[in-house]
């Protein structure tokens, strides 16, 4: 740790936070903070320290001001509705310095207290002879530990646990916190979900990129393109919908407009040796997405024909449940890898392929059973003729592989089942988890509805009593328990949860209810709306808006112009222009461009601005406000923002809001 004396404290100018929620004027006043809070001190020493000089630890106001821009992070005026009171604790007393009022001009909404500590112990010998140069009195040295609290527990005459409690959860969230924002910071990590068992995986980024460009460079899946097919897919998908016999209604929703490039990134299969990547090439929001939606649901009901089909675990459980194996009966699982082609097209090929593949077998599976990539079969015939079998399925397509998997001492996973066979030959199955899965679920004292929490929880519940035999729900049950109570809900809770209930069934059928709407989740106030909706007929949901994943890089890659929403263009005078496009951001940005540079004002609010005010236009600022493809969604979103900055220059007001918004807009 490095000490510094505080006249010679040199202190740089701290990135830009970018974190969507922080707005211009709060880090401005973050990178002021620091420097208010040396001055403080600088002025301490002579009044309420009485010393000559004090040092701190390098770096350890810039750490403080962090901590205090987390905090003020929910606040209705966030920083500069903060009133900071600074104290010091020394060896006898605690006595405060002074009061720091961030912005003067703004009304106090929330009081912080900031508690440096001083420190005296685990000095090297050296220090005495160090000070003697540098002090001109008594010395004053800061620890690296300090409290900050909502609370002012030093002006408490009787602490209660429950405050001490609250303090040590406070500390410990603004602790995690700043571990979150170094981890984004880290520009040689990956943080990535894993392929499956609810983990979160660190990655090396070079390690990450190699196996990444393994996977593209094989020519057998992918195929370098020489400039974007977008512009090609567009005009030959709006030329077929044009000639077709659809509504007029569907032609419009799927014809595509200016969309993103689908993107690759890979997850970490880390139940496999090496930790290889699986594949993902994400469509969402792709010039294509809408139509292959739109053939996705003409082509499934084809596939659920095939006598080897399994819809859902439920329906491999009342399959197997009928299933009495011989002595000679052996059960394997066969996973097809490699198929580049889409997941409809492909279960609907993969029909087609397995039944003309038994149809010629010399030998024939006992059962033959399909989800996707995934086959479970039994056979009758012995490992030599097995092994026949699987040369003679893998001869088949150059391009469909099948690895096997053999039972182990009378069980075999698929899906998420285990099968075990009993003394009688009748087959037994229970719930089955990699030895990689975390049993990480949403946490009883996270910021969720509580909906939500008991959804997950009914439908693991749910899932006991669909997969396990009799023999075994009680033992899948009792995990269940350890489960609930360790990620936070009490045994009165757990006992609730667990209680006996009809056996549960799985329907594809859905109830379309046209009256819906999402609340973004907010306790004590979104139940309240919901509850007034609900007496209207109008169906609530609740999601969580903010996570801690947002807080961290994505692995995707940030597209956030390659898309179609509402955006904001500052000026160099603090100015803004609102907009909204059905197209990408970024083509529209093009044409703001284009018309600021040839002057084109009837063309552009933006050129009007820059021309009548002279001012310059901050377009590498641009910031993406809200992703929303629906029209009638981007022009209110658009009003509300507009309504929201009135140091705006848009030419009027957008979409017409009615006044009852005005007050909770503002």
């Amino acid at each position: 740790m490095e000490i510094l004396p505080i006249n010679n404290v040199n202190y740089t100018k701290q990135k830009d936070w970018d974190y969507d929620s922080y707005i211009t004027e709060e880090d401005e006043y973050g990178n002021d903070l620091s420097s208010r809070l040396e001055a403080e001190l600088r002025a301490a020493k002579s009044t309420h320290l009485s010393c000559g000089e004090v040092l701190l630890p390098c770096g350890l106001l810039q750490r403080i001001s962090r901590d205090i821009l987390a905090m003020a992070e929910s606040e209705p005026c966030g920083l500069r509705g903060c009133t900071l009171y600074l104290n010091f604790e020394g060896e006898q007393d605690c006595r405060r310095l002074s009061t720091v009022k961030c912005d003067p001009s703004t009304a106090s909404t929330f009081e912080l207290f900031l508690t440096l500590k001083q420190s005296s112990a685990g000095w090297n010998s050296f220090l005495p002879q160090f000070l003697k140069k540098i002090t001109r009195g008594s010395t004053v040295m800061i620890s690296t530990e300090y409290e900050l609290t909502e609370d002012d527990e030093n002006d408490s005459e009787n602490d209660d646990s429950d405050s001490e409690n609250d303090e040590e959860c406070d500390n410990e969230g603004i602790n995690e916190y700043q571990a979150l924002k170094d981890l984004k910071n880290n520009n040689n990590l990956i943080i990535a979900p894993a392929d499956k068992g609810k983990a979160t995986v660190l990655m090396d980024k070079d390690e990450y990129i190699n196996k990444a460009n393994n996977l593209l460079n094989d020519p057998t899946t992918y195929i370098k393109l020489l400039q974007n097919p977008n512009n090609k897919f567009k005009l030959l998908t709006t030329k077929l919908l044009k000639e077709s016999n659809l509504s007029t209604e569907t032609i419009k929703k799927l014809t595509p407009e200016d969309r993103l490039i689908p993107r690759f990134y890979g997850l970490p299969k880390i139940h496999k040796p090496n930790t290889p990547l699986r594949p993902i090439v994400s469509c969402i929001g792709s010039t294509t997405y809408e139509l292959s939606k739109y053939l996705n649901a003409i082509l499934k009901p084809y596939i659920d024909l095939s006598n080897s089909f399994i819809k859902n675990t439920q329906h491999f459980i009342d399959v197997i449940s009928k299933q009495k194996l011989s002595s000679n009966d052996l059960m394997i699982d066969g996973v097809a890898m490699g198929s580049p082609i889409s997941p409809s097209i492909a279960n609907y090929y993969m029909k087609y392929f397995e039944e003309e593949a038994l149809k010629y077998a010399s030998k024939k599976t006992k059962l033959w059973l399909r989800c996707v990539d995934n086959v479970f079969a039994i056979w009758s015939h012995g490992l030599d003729k097995l092994q026949m079998f699987f040369q003679y399925f893998n001869n088949r397509h150059s391009n469909i592989k099948f690895s096997i998997e053999k039972e182990i001492n009378g069980t075999l996973p698929f899906l998420d089942v285990k099968i075990e066979k009993k003394s009688d030959s009748a087959l037994i199955h229970s719930v089955y988890r990699k030895q990689t899965h975390t049993d990480q679920y949403i946490n009883a004292n996270s910021h969720h509805h509580p909906a939500q929490k008991l959804g997950t929880i009914r439908t693991l519940y749910n899932r006991a009593t669909i997969i396990c035999h009799q023999d075994k729900l009680q033992e899948e049950l009792e995990h269940l328990k350890k489960v609930f109570i360790r990620i936070g809900f009490n045994e009165e809770q757990t006992k609730k949860f667990l209680r006996p209930k009809a056996r549960p069934t799985l329907t594809d059928d859905l109830t379309i209810n046209q009256n819906f709407v999402i609340l973004p989740f907010v306790s004590n106030i979104s139940d309240k709306i919901g509850r007034i909706l609900s007496k209207h007929k109008i169906k609530v949901a609740y999601n969580t808006t903010t996570k801690i994943k947002n807080l961290l890089n994505p692995i995707k890659d940030k597209t956030p112009y390659n898309t179609c929403g509402v955006y904001q263009v500052p000026c160099t005078f603090g100015k803004v222009y609102i907009g909204e496009t059905g197209r990408t951001i970024d083509t529209r940005l093009k044409e703001h461009k284009r018309h600021f540079r040839l002057l084109q004002s009837t063309k552009s609010a933006i050129a009007e601005h820059a021309l009548d005010t002279l001012h310059d236009i901050n377009f590498e600022k641009t910031k993406t406000i809200s992703k929303t493809k629906n029209w009638k969604s981007r022009k209110i979103r658009e009003a509300i923002e507009i309504i929201k900055h009135p140091n705006h220059f848009n030419r009027d007001s957008g979409y017409e809001l009615s006044d009852t918004w005005l007050p909770v807009i503002s």
